[in-house]
């Protein structure tokens, strides 16, 4: 049931005929248009079949119930040719819409008939009750092939045309597709496999058989009653939002396709969970808390991108950073966290610990957390050597400007660490580590602009030479 909360707001008028009071009345809750129409222009059965399912999508999950009206045409005769699930009055019926329906649906039942034609029905959609609007697709066409033609013929559909699945470990399902009739030689069924723009397969579902070149292909024996094929939601730790896969049957020379030929799967994302979140400067404000190195025992979540590439003390340490602050990870193994990704981590059974004269949290088992966007850019606050020298900015992306390399003499290069100064004669060091990949590259001779992450004992370190060292 829907509530609606009403707020009276008195205003106030200055007229010729002196004040006049005004109560406007706002629904905070206004009421959801959702759109209807069918799901398929056409539908088709076979010589063989005696029933089939027409679809009503909405464009949005309705918050109400609600009904349809649809009209009834074409030279098929109701209640001579076909019946359906549904009260017909005056060449009309009336199609429930209930509060949380993302479709509905009505039978067609072929009847025995004296007809010796194919004959075609035609539904329109009419009269949306109030909060549904009609779609694009307002009428579709049933074509009824004559009963007598090729009944041998073996006809495939999918069992089901909705199907819902959600990601995690033990979510696969078996897609069953029967055949009706014989099947007298082999052949081949191929299923079209259509997935939204940023899903691939294999990195967000996977099937058996496998697809390839957006097709799904089965084998069909002679004698088979059946067809099937599985699919496997990828649990990718990422949060890409719920989506749906199309699956539409391809028909062979030998095998027709019968009315239900379309199925639509939908994989519900599982990784949005909602838990409370820390900030990082919280995170960091725990170390000031405690006298000296504490555990969090707890679930302890923070979100932030990943700032550091491979230039860092080794393969287990990163460094992440939100709105608030930066600070150093180091994981129980080795960091499998790109540069540039925005993820959410759960810190638990993770250690405070100050390593290097900077503050970090150690044994991190959460390796890959939950991946919220990639390829996301931090900008460097511009600061000083004098404030780099404050600590204000440990764990953070910096840049300085104008600074030189003393040691530059077109040999030396950029690995261990090298001091740098500006025109005022202060000076601090920048690391590189040997896993990075510019270790080997010259300083430059000439005033330049270095951006990096203020790490271990304050020092600078860039991480990607092609945008971290400006000339």
């Amino acid at each position: 049931m829907r509530f609606k909360s009403l707020i009276a707001i008195s205003v106030l008028g200055v007229g010729m005929l002196g004040c006049m009071e005004e109560e406007l009345i706002v629904d905070e809750n206004p009421t959801q248009v959702s759109s209807v129409e069918f799901a398929s222009n056409s539908v088709a059965f076979s010589s063989i079949e005696k029933l089939a399912m027409i679809r009503v999508r909405l464009d949005k999950k309705s918050n109400q119930k609600g009904t349809v009206d649809i009209r009834l045409g074409g030279d098929a005769q109701h209640n001579q040719d076909y019946i359906l699930n549904q009260i017909v009055s005056n060449g009309i019926f009336t199609l429930d819409i209930d509060d949380g329906d993302e479709y509905a649906e009505f039978m067609i039942i072929r009847l025995e008939s004296k007809s010796t034609n194919t004959l075609g029905i035609e539904f329109w959609l009419e009269n949306p009750s109030n909060g549904f609007v009609l779609g694009e697709s307002t009428s579709t066409f049933v074509i009824l092939p004559d009963l007598d033609s090729a009944n041998s013929t073996a006809v495939v559909n999918f069992t089901d045309s909705y199907v819902v699945l959600s990601e995690g470990i033990g979510a696969s399902t078996t897609i069953n597709i029967p055949i009706c009739g014989t099947v007298t030689q082999s052949d081949i069924i191929r299923i079209s496999v259509q997935h939204p723009t940023g899903i691939e397969y294999d990195k967000n579902y996977q099937s058996v058989p496998a697809v390839v070149l957006n097709e799904i292909a089965l084998e069909v024996l002679p004698g088979a009653t059946s067809l099937s094929f599985q699919l496997e939601p990828v649990n990718d730790n990422r949060i890409l939002g719920s989506y749906e896969l199309a699956f539409t049957l391809v028909g062979s020379t030998q095998i027709s396709i019968g009315s239900n030929s379309s199925l639509q799967i939908r994989i519900e994302e599982d990784d949005d969970l909602e838990v409370s979140v820390n900030s990082i400067a919280e995170l960091r404000n725990r170390f000031d808390q405690s006298s000296g190195d504490f555990w969090l025992g707890e679930d302890y979540y923070i979100e932030g991108v990943i700032t550091s590439s491979t230039n860092v003390l080794h393969n287990r340490v990163a460094y992440i950073q939100d709105g608030t602050a930066g600070i150093a990870l180091m994981f129980s193994s080795a960091n499998k966290l790109a540069y540039g990704t925005r993820v959410r981590l759960n810190l638990k059974d993770g250690s405070g610990q100050v390593i290097n004269d900077q503050k970090a949290i150690t044994g991190i088992n959460d390796l890959s957390g939950v991946i919220m966007d990639e390829y996301v850019q931090v900008s460097a606050e511009t600061i000083s050597i004098e404030q780099l020298h404050t600590g204000a900015f440990e764990g953070k992306k910096v840049r300085i400007d104008g600074i030189s390399f003393p040691e530059a003499n077109n040999l030396a290069t950029f690995l261990g660490s090298k001091r740098f100064s500006d025109t005022s004669g202060r000076s601090a060091l920048l690391t590189t580590y040997e896993g990075a990949e510019f270790a080997e590259y010259q300083l430059p001779d000439c005033k330049v602009s270095v951006v990096g992450i203020v790490g271990d004992w304050g020092r600078l370190q860039p991480q990607v030479f092609s945008t971290d060292i400006i000339r």
